[in-house]
């Protein structure tokens, strides 16, 4: 087996193969994956107003302070590097993100 054909099965069919067997245990059952709903719990056990307050206003801060300075230095590298091909492709990526953020 050459290279190519390793990075495919390793880079494609494997991550394939792995989100279907999640999708068929999500779909298949109605409890879901083993534990998932221990975790729910668990996480809804710790929650306070004051948590949920604190939590809703890093996530509106998280894109203008994390995301957004990340994603432009990243665009100006690969201007700079003349990465055509990668900065086609980041764009598009970052074009599909933005339009599937849910509005805060």
């Amino acid at each position: 087996m050459n290279n190519n054909w390793r990075s495919v099965l390793l880079g494609v069919i494997f991550p394939l193969l792995i989100f279907g067997l999640l999708t068929y245990q999500v779909w298949g059952k109605s409890g879901g994956i083993l534990g998932d709903e221990t975790i729910l719990w668990a996480i809804q056990a710790t929650a306070n107003p004051q948590s949920d307050a604190i939590a809703k206003t890093l996530t509106k801060f998280g894109l203008w302070l994390g995301v957004l300075p990340w994603a432009m230095v990243t665009m100006l590298v690969l201007l700079k590097q003349g990465s055509w091909r990668s900065l086609a492709y980041w764009l598009m990526t970052m074009l599909g993100s933005i339009l599937t953020l849910p509005r805060l």
